[in-house]
């Protein structure tokens, strides 16, 4: 097969590109109008590469639902999109049951918290919760709230996480992995501004980052009271 002259590729790119900036419209006609446009230019392995690194897979996915045009879209390329939405589907899932655990404890114990990105911004912007794919939840407390809201996920059974992809392996014997948690919890502390929590046991519950900043200092000159004061 003679491959596509460069200045095509470069077209096709550039179109795919659009597409999915499209995609992430809040109108989903957007993505549907540059279907018919330019659906024959688009590199749907290539978006959908893109798409799956930006966790929008499944956002994709529900743009070619709406569509009337997902025929000229090959058969593996649909499968992914499908498989997206449902990886997507489940973890919205298990966000809202994590959330429904934990709150009403953070509320019991007095822990103002607020949920960042996953299904809160997905409700909000899209107006559905599981158009968005993702591992994790993300809870922001106030910096003097850390440690009460820490032992509330403990007391659900949560530890800390992220040691193995930190460390390369996992540690060896309680010395070494009480050294391993000194180690990682420093790292998250100092460079993330959050602690990496994961539940003991195989349940339901999702595993959740607790963050007391949103963004570094030097990304967002504003103090931990003025985000507070906008928070809902």
């Amino acid at each position: 097969m003679t491959p596509a002259p460069r200045h095509a590729r470069t077209a096709s790119r550039a179109v795919t590109r659009l597409a999915l900036i499209a995609a992430l419209n809040p109108d989903g006609k957007a993505f549907e109008r540059c279907l018919a446009r330019d659906g024959d230019l688009i590199d749907w392995p290539w978006l959908l590469e893109r798409a799956t690194t930006h966790k929008v897979a499944a956002l994709v996915a529900a743009r070619v639902e709406e569509s009337d045009l997902a025929a000229q879209i090959h058969p593996d390329i649909r499968r992914q999109l499908q498989d997206a939405r449902q990886v997507a589907r489940r973890n919205a899932r298990q966000a809202l049951y994590t959330l429904r655990e934990i709150s009403p404890l953070l509320d019991r114990a007095g822990v103002p918290f607020a949920v960042r990105k996953g299904v809160v911004l997905a409700d909000h912007v899209y107006q559905a919760v599981d158009l968005r794919s993702f591992v994790d939840t993300d809870l922001v407390v106030p910096p003097d709230a850390v440690a009460p809201a820490e032992a509330v996920l403990c007391s659900l059974d949560y530890r800390l996480g992220q040691i193995r992809p930190l460390l390369g392996r996992l540690p060896k014997g309680a010395s070494e992995v009480r050294a391993a948690e000194v180690v990682t919890r420093w790292f998250y502390e100092r460079f993330h501004y959050e602690l990496p929590l994961v539940p003991e046991d195989e349940s339901e519950r999702m595993a959740v980052d607790l963050h007391w900043r949103i963004a570094p200092s030097s990304h967002l000159r504003a103090t931990a009271e003025q985000l507070w004061r906008q928070t809902e």
